[in-house]
């Protein structure tokens, strides 16, 4: 299919860690992709398996993979941060990639297509597309048709910020940024725990979003995550939702060192005050239900509302 708008460079931040497995799949999807005008940096983070290897091996064949190393261990948050801040520039876009998915040949062409024309629309204001997945097992074995369909999630084409600090549905390996999205994204929060979080929730708040319900990757849940995923515990030890992985520090941050019109930051602050477990639970589920976090599927509101009146948060860890 040919470019219809002005094509621009593609820089995708590859973060590799013992991927030796997968990574050869990974790279061959990207290498296949119907847009040609990209390149690949792969950013190792001092792995110790046959990743380094695989990496120089398709470098010598295909200038246009670069690969970095790191001198010692960043963990995916700082790799990310590393590669985000290396590689953003005027004059290209960025593509986040994982080292365990396979990217449909279209990938890069309807992303690239999509934050084209939010750009053109809004012209100076960080941008962001992403799009819905397949997801398959380690062995690539379908396991959903649909990320979205599968965890309900409904994210309106207008601007949801309530929907963004919830359950948020933007997936890092789906990403497209531009680069003053980037630029007003660095540096990460410390206490990030999930770097998709940040760069949506940065660009829900003062960019525009494009959601694409299209499939563009594979998406590899490895066994062994499922397996954690399993794990069951009394409803009385569960935490709320949205509570474990430092979103009330992130959001002290973000309220620090961002300047927010009068709405954004009352639902930010709305928002915080119900991550603050010393908070009364029946003033905290008020927020909750009040605001929109929660997904629109009355069974999870539900069960969202027991686990919340029934955690005991003393024993929170």
């Amino acid at each position: 299919m040919p470019i219809k708008s002005n094509p621009k460079l593609i820089s995708i931040a590859l973060c590799s860690y013992q991927g030796e497995k997968f990574l050869a799949e990974q790279l061959d999807s990207i290498l296949a992709q119907s847009y040609p005008y990209f390149e690949i940096h792969i950013f190792d983070d001092v792995s110790s398996d046959a990743t380094v290897e695989i990496a120089k091996y398709y470098q010598q064949n295909h200038p246009h993979i670069y690969l970095h190393q790191n001198k010692q261990r960043l963990g995916f948050i700082k790799n990310f941060e590393q590669a985000i801040k290396r590689l953003s520039s005027k004059n290209t876009y960025l593509a986040l990639c994982d080292q365990d998915d396979i990217w449909h040949r279209n990938k890069l062409e309807l992303c690239h297509q999509a934050l084209s024309q939010l750009e053109q629309e809004y012209r100076d204001m960080p941008c962001l597309v992403h799009s819905d997945l397949k997801m398959i097992d380690s062995s690539g074995k379908l396991i959903h048709s649909s990320f979205f369909r599968h965890k309900k999630i409904e994210l309106p084409a207008e601007k949801s910020l309530a929907k963004i600090l919830g359950y948020n549905g933007v997936m890092g390996n789906t990403l497209l940024i531009n680069y003053q999205l980037a630029q007003l994204a660095l540096p990460f929060p410390e206490s990030l725990k999930y770097h998709d979080y940040w760069l949506a929730l940065i660009n829900e708040t003062f960019g525009k979003r494009k959601t694409l319900h299209t499939t563009l990757i594979r998406y590899r849940i490895h066994r062994q995550n499922a397996s954690e995923n399993r794990k069951t515990h009394s409803t009385h030890h569960q935490p709320p939702p949205f509570t474990e992985d430092n979103r009330k520090e992130t959001l002290a941050y973000f309220l620090a060192h961002y300047d927010l019109n009068s709405n954004d930051k009352k639902i930010m602050t709305a928002f915080y005050n119900y991550l603050d477990l010393n908070r009364n639970k029946i003033s905290r589920a008020v927020l909750l239900f009040r605001y929109g976090f929660l997904r629109r599927h009355g069974w999870y509101r539900l069960r969202v509302l027991r686990k919340l009146l029934m955690f005991e948060s003393r024993k929170f860890p």
